[in-house]
């Protein structure tokens, strides 16, 4: 953690927390979802108690900044004060972060007066899918595997993130044939299974230009909204930079091909190539 002084913005870890959040706040991802998305990302868990307080820090400042709620993060801060990681970190100038800190969290309890705004995506050219779209993916085999559009976000250009189902986790083929098909009978619990019980699910991502040059390899074949109340992406920095990489990151995932069978479920047609190993 490399720290320029005891403000509240001047580290490394800090800075990265204020861009991870206004990217996923100009996604037009709801705001109190993003401190737990995140934790996920940087790895909160791993971090020292002194890493803690400047992530939570730098946390409580964005969120004030939106016009959200800061309690949750105001007692975490407050649980690290005087820890001994974060005076050791600190050292002769605790008591100068100390005061800024407290500084902070006496500012919070004024809600802002204009809180800052979802910035405007860029126009653009009408997206090539919708959140939501359910997309049979080409492999360079010639085989498919299935996948969902969870979010776009216009950030130095367009960038589509589809969420990754494993259907290799699934035994039960009336379960993935309803999933293919969108059966609404599919319960939230079942829809888990291709992903995990604790309601997460990976993603990765790739830019709209990489993806309108090999558009013919993304079929969609139905759209249902994704993800449910209360799920999770994980995998944040796997976003592809071009299309052998995306392959890579899919096929990282584990999911099995999909069967002619299915196939006819999402009406789509595969040229075979032989599998590789």
């Amino acid at each position: 953690m490399g720290a320029e002084g005891v403000g509240i913005l001047q580290h490394d870890l800090a800075l990265d927390v204020v861009d991870l959040f206004y990217e996923h706040f100009d996604g037009r991802i709801p705001c109190m979802e993003i401190p737990q998305l995140l934790r996920l990302q940087i790895g909160f868990d791993d971090l020292d108690d002194a890493e803690k307080e400047v992530f939570c820090s730098a946390l409580i400042e964005c969120l004030w900044q939106v016009g959200a709620d800061t309690s949750q993060y105001e007692q975490l801060v407050g649980t690290l004060d005087n820890c001994e990681g974060v005076l050791q970190y600190w050292g002769s100038s605790y008591s100068r972060r100390r005061g800024t800190v407290q500084k902070l969290l006496r500012k919070v309890q004024v809600p802002k007066a204009k809180p800052r705004k979802p910035k405007a995506p860029r126009k653009s050219g009408k997206p090539l899918f919708s959140p939501g779209d359910y997309i049979a993916y080409k492999r360079s085999n010639g085989r498919y595997v299935a996948m969902i559009l969870w979010a776009m976000e216009n950030c130095f250009g367009m960038e589509y993130y589809f969420a990754l189902p494993n259907l290799s986790r699934v035994s039960d083929q009336s379960a993935v044939d309803r999933f293919l098909s969108l059966d609404s009978s599919l319960t939230e619990s079942e829809l888990a299974g291709f992903f995990t019980q604790k309601r997460r699910f990976r993603f990765v991502a790739i830019k709209e230009k990489v993806l309108k040059a090999n558009s013919t390899r993304f079929h969609c074949f139905g759209n249902r909204p994704f993800p449910p109340s209360g799920w999770l992406g994980t995998g944040g920095g796997n976003s592809a930079l071009d299309m052998d990489m995306f392959e890579c990151l899919v096929n990282g995932n584990g999911s099995r091909s999909l069967s002619d069978a299915e196939l006819c479920i999402i009406k789509c047609e595969q040229s075979v190539e032989p599998e590789c190993g």
